[in-house]
């Protein structure tokens, strides 16, 4: 918290909404599903089907080191993604 310009309590509640996206994450396969849908108009069925990127990154500030990758790399992994992070370099100290 020292590093980062947090008191305790916000570095708790950082770490428990990240908390909540990778529980979020643990339901994801019934999301990649996809759907399909019988004549949307005459003739015409429409699928959705939901495939992996492959390599995906996200670039964080320092101020949130927990939470903002949390938004990121479970999604990521969890649809089948390789996920790079890449923190900032700079923090206050």
């Amino acid at each position: 918290t020292a590093e980062h310009g947090k008191v305790f309590t916000d570095a708790q509640g950082e770490v428990e909404r990240g908390i909540d996206i990778l529980e979020f994450a643990c339901g994801i396969p019934h999301l990649m599903k996809g759907d399909h849908t019988d004549q949307v108009s005459r003739g015409i069925d429409n699928w959705t089907v939901r495939q992996p990127l492959g390599v995906v990154a996200g670039v964080t500030p320092f101020n949130f080191p927990v939470m903002v990758p949390m938004w990121m790399y479970p999604i990521a992994l969890a649809a089948g993604n390789t996920f790079v992070l890449k923190p900032s370099p700079t923090d206050p100290s």
